[in-house]
């Protein structure tokens, strides 16, 4: 058994390395420019912005997502390739925690009307997703996390507090922990809420 890319995945390897070294200022390295959702300034944040889109017409920004969410369809290999090329370019998208947690949660188990709202302007680049875990008296133990939600009719009311947010960006949406049931273990009675910012 020989083991290597077939000539259309060396063909889009070469697309996407040519993309980057194309798209990236001569002087660039890994983090140089505040790197993705880390990106502090006005000129670092519109940069990262600008090659965003130009990721998204090449269909590089969701590329294993369906199509029919605005994704590219890419077959793992392909997501493979085009990995190890952002790796290799240290490239951090501004919506890391979009693409890589928010917006494939849901489109494995959200609803269909929660599919519709939030993933197609995560895919078109138009949706910043943070997150906010850590409590004053939890910390990072998610276990013991006290802010809690209490239902409202179709809505939820939240009562407690969060210290930290995850990026430096303005955010749409914060995802976070909310305690909605006293249980053993503490993890079951915890949900994830997604909350315009």
């Amino acid at each position: 058994m020989e083991f290597g890319f077939t000539t259309d995945q060396e063909k889009l390897k070469s697309e996407i390395h040519n993309f980057f070294v194309d798209e990236l200022p001569e002087d660039y390295h890994e983090g140089g420019l505040g790197g993705g959702f880390e990106a502090i300034g006005e000129e670092a944040q519109a940069f990262w912005a600008e090659l965003k889109q130009k990721a998204i017409e090449k269909g590089y920004y969701v590329p294993g997502w369906p199509k029919e969410y605005g994704g590219s369809g890419f077959s793992e290999i392909e997501q493979g390739i085009l990995n190890e090329e952002q790796g290799y370019f240290g490239i951090q998208w501004p919506d890391m925690l979009g693409l890589h947690l928010v917006g494939p949660t849901i489109i494995l188990i959200g609803t269909e009307e929660q599919k519709e709202k939030f993933v197609p302007p995560i895919a078109r680049g138009e949706t910043q997703c943070f997150e906010v875990f850590t409590e004053p008296e939890a910390g990072s133990d998610e276990a013991n996390i006290q802010l809690r939600a209490t239902e409202d009719g179709d809505d939820f009311i939240l009562n407690g507090q969060k210290v930290f947010i995850s990026g430096s960006y303005k955010p749409n949406w914060l995802f976070t922990l909310v305690r909605t049931a006293d249980t053993e273990p503490k993890h079951r009675g915890l949900t994830l809420f997604l909350i315009p910012a």
